[in-house]
């Protein structure tokens, strides 16, 4: 019996380490993958504009409800691939206040993913296809 709940501890031990070790390689390639997408040549912005976007969209989606006016705005900004990841990078993680709803801490698309519904998402993967020829 004692051997049963050692093993059991074991397992829930390895598969918490996993979870935890699949999310981070998980982020880790998404924010690798933006830095290779980005050609320094192609972009449109200066570093602080891709900030103040990444900031906005974040003020769009942090707190009570979504402004989903704010999002659609910023990402018709964007005129090709560097443009996306480079918001990407410059939203990089980030976590919610938590007063208003759950905490949630994520990268843009989970942000995105979290805040809309399929409605909202499906424009803003249209926006981002449209303007930046990125199948988000």
């Amino acid at each position: 019996m004692k051997q049963e709940f050692v093993i059991i501890g074991i397992l829930i031990l390895v598969l918490v380490l996993g979870f935890f070790l699949f999310k981070k390689l998980f982020k880790n390639d998404e924010t690798g993958k933006s830095n290779k997408e980005i050609i320094k040549s192609e972009l449109s912005f200066a570093d602080a504009d891709y900030e103040r976007f990444a900031n906005s969209l974040y003020q769009a989606m942090n707190g009570s409800g979504t402004n989903e006016t704010t999002i659609y705005e910023v990402l018709g900004n964007l005129k090709n691939k560097s443009d996306f990841y480079q918001l990407v990078k410059s939203f990089d993680v980030r976590t919610n206040d938590g007063m208003f709803s759950k905490n949630i801490e994520g990268t843009l698309a989970e942000w995105f993913n979290y805040e809309l519904d399929d409605t909202e998402l499906k424009k803003v993967k249209e926006i981002i296809l449209t303007k930046t020829g990125v199948t988000f």
